[in-house]
């Protein structure tokens, strides 16, 4: 990948960190759920957009299957870590009783059906799940497994393999190079 489209992927994954970002709070933490497929189809539209700016601006309107993957892989890497380093603070410095309510609706749902069939130990886990370290680490790794699969299913779309038609040929020089080879053959 090289350097101009690298900064392009790391520009952009500021304003595609925004979008979670929003996500987060609306959804998260203002609890506006049905904003969450807005989010989803929004998210989508980015990558399509962002990578066909890419493809366009930095490429000469070329990619291949593995450049198109590398920078979606690489635009979601990205915001992983602007996310999770939002997240942190939010949770950390922010609303620290954030995650002890969401562990609290968490085990309200799931907590009489592990107590029922003797399974103290995954309310355990599930306590633990929800500590500051391994709530960012998930949502960290979250990123990158949902930047593999959307790399690999829209790479096959958004690539692009150069055309025999936009190459365009100048007469003059195919034939100036035949005319230098003949001559180097006549010199030898």
């Amino acid at each position: 990948m090289n350097k101009q489209l690298l900064n392009h992927c790391m520009k952009w994954a500021f304003a595609f960190s925004a979008l979670f970002i929003l996500n987060f709070i609306l959804v998260s933490i203002l609890k506006l759920s049905f904003l969450s497929f807005v989010f989803d189809i929004a998210a989508i539209l980015f990558v399509i957009f962002v990578t066909i700016n890419a493809r366009v601006k930095c490429n000469n309107n070329e990619f291949s299957y593995s450049q198109s993957f590398k920078y979606i892989f690489l635009l979601y890497f990205f915001t992983a870590f602007v996310v999770a380093l939002f997240e942190l603070i939010y949770v950390q410095f922010i609303n620290t009783s954030y995650l002890n309510d969401s562990l609290e609706t968490v085990l309200a749902t799931v907590g009489p059906v592990l107590e029922s069939e003797n399974l103290e130990d995954s309310i355990e886990v599930i306590e633990m799940l929800f500590t500051p370290k391994y709530y960012v680490f998930f949502s960290f790794f979250n990123f990158i497994i949902a930047g593999f699969f959307v790399a690999l299913i829209f790479s096959i779309f958004l690539r692009r393999s150069p055309s025999i038609f936009d190459k365009k040929f100048d007469d003059e020089n195919v034939d100036n190079s035949d005319n230098n080879a003949k001559d180097n053959n006549i010199e030898e």
